[in-house]
């Protein structure tokens, strides 16, 4: 069943952030433009794209009021969604990333979750799939997260793709992306909000997130690994004492043993060993069976390994 629109105020605005995807952002925004629930309005913001973003959206935009297309120099991810988010008119602020794809009932299930809380600010977000290539794997999260239980997992498990995430504009009017964090960003900021507000999961599969291998997170990225890590150390700085020196070390021993990972795929051995004895130290819990291979592969050693074992 289709939902009309009927209020003047938009329930959802949508904020999709693009840096020269356009025929990418294309689909993205129609994704939007196909939801049963039809109150909503959808913010494109190109980040100085020089390919036919502005061409593409703007037919769109020709033929569906509800679509806004905004221009800026380039920025980069997070002061296009804080920018979005300032001019979204919405009572509830989703985020698609342009490669990313919403299914037809998404807002509508969204909204019914939203309309269950007694207490609406939250950060809501949803399960999905991965698609990559003719593959397709669901991504599901645990429910009743709660405390410290629920910052853990935030910041060690699997960071909750923005694409999944809606909040209140009231939540993001105080809390916005850090535009000097380039890794992590979206960890940082459901940390900060999670802190004083509860997680509340939509358990349908109605984000698809598409992997045409050019994501930022790459395990060989050392960059990448370096940012994570003075990510993670700013976080820990900024909770403080919402954390346990238990939760604390854990998270930062998980920070090393990612940039460790990159050495040894940049075949950095002695560093790649260094960091791994580092992140044991902090933590002592992680010396698994898992990390005993990985320490055997860093000295160059994997030839030893039993096939049963890789």
């Amino acid at each position: 069943m289709v939902e009309t629109m009927t209020e003047t105020q938009p329930f959802f605005s949508v904020i999709i952030p693009t840096y020269n995807r356009c025929l990418a952002v294309a689909n993205a925004v129609k994704s939007v433009l196909a939801q049963t629930y039809t109150n909503f309005e959808v913010i494109v913001v190109d980040d100085g794209s020089t390919d036919n973003t502005a061409t593409e959206v703007e037919k769109i935009v020709g033929t569906d009021s509800r679509v806004v297309y905004i221009f800026q120099e380039n920025q980069e991810r997070s002061a296009s969604r804080n920018n979005g988010v300032e001019l979204a008119k919405g009572e509830f602020i989703c985020f698609l990333d342009s490669d990313d794809l919403y299914e037809p009932d998404h807002l509508l299930l969204l909204k019914e979750t939203i309309g269950k809380q007694k207490e609406a600010a939250a950060l809501y977000h949803v399960n999905g799939k991965i698609k990559a290539g003719p593959k397709t794997t669901q991504i599901a999260f645990p429910q009743h997260l709660s405390g410290e239980n629920k910052l853990e997992y935030v910041l060690l498990q699997a960071t909750i793709p923005t694409s999944f995430v809606c909040i209140s504009k009231s939540i993001l009017q105080e809390h916005r992306f850090n535009t000097s964090i380039h890794v992590g960003e979206d960890r940082e900021l459901w940390s900060r909000i999670t802190a004083n507000r509860p997680i509340v999961l939509s358990d349908q599969f109605t984000v698809i997130q598409n992997d045409f291998g050019d994501r930022t997170v790459d395990i060989a990225n050392l960059n990448t690994a370096r940012e994570n890590l003075r990510t993670t150390k700013l976080i820990i700085t900024e909770l403080d004492t919402r954390l346990s020196s238990k939760t604390k070390r854990k998270v930062l021993s998980s920070a090393y043993f990612k940039l460790a990972q990159s050495n040894l795929a940049n075949k950095n051995r002695i560093k790649s060993v260094f960091l791994t004895f580092r992140s044991i130290m902090l933590y002592q819990d992680k010396y698994t069976p898992s990390l005993i291979v990985f320490l055997i592969h860093a000295v160059g050693l994997g030839f030893i390994i039993p096939a049963r074992f890789k």
